[in-house]
């Protein structure tokens, strides 16, 4: 495991903030740029914490870096993760948070190409319901 000598930060990464924004690393906001201008994304939020309980007890708690909301009303998950940070307890953990409430939790930018699929998807899904529900269309 890649541990940083000089750093508090367990991989070197540096806090940045932008605006009234925090992200935990440059990579994490380079990703939210990208979400943003994505046309079948409506919203993003951040961090937001789900508490993995299993028989009622509690065994830990995840924190996908992003909350993406679909325009169509779903809902995706994502955590910006280079190599390194790709460690076996995040593994565990969003394994647990799939199996827990059936949702994956994309690894970006590794998965950023099949990320971008399923939101096209979306978004082309949208455009065939309308065209459907037009009734001038013969």
């Amino acid at each position: 495991m890649f541990m940083c000598r000089r750093s508090k930060s367990k991989f070197c990464n540096k806090p940045l903030t932008v605006g009234d924004l925090n992200f935990d690393s440059e990579l994490e906001q380079r990703v939210y740029s990208q979400l943003l201008i994505m046309p079948s994304i409506k919203s993003v939020e951040l961090h937001k914490r789900f508490d993995l309980v299993v028989n009622g007890q509690k065994i830990c708690a995840v924190e996908p870096d992003f909350t993406v909301h679909l325009k169509l009303g779903s809902v995706l998950y994502a955590d910006a993760k280079s190599n390194p940070t790709e460690t076996d307890v995040s593994r565990i953990k969003f394994k647990l948070f799939h199996a827990l409430f059936g949702q994956k939790v994309w690894i970006l930018p590794r998965e950023m190409g099949s990320f971008i699929d399923l939101c096209q998807r979306n978004i082309n899904h949208e455009m065939f319901e309308e065209v459907d529900s037009d009734n001038t269309n013969p």
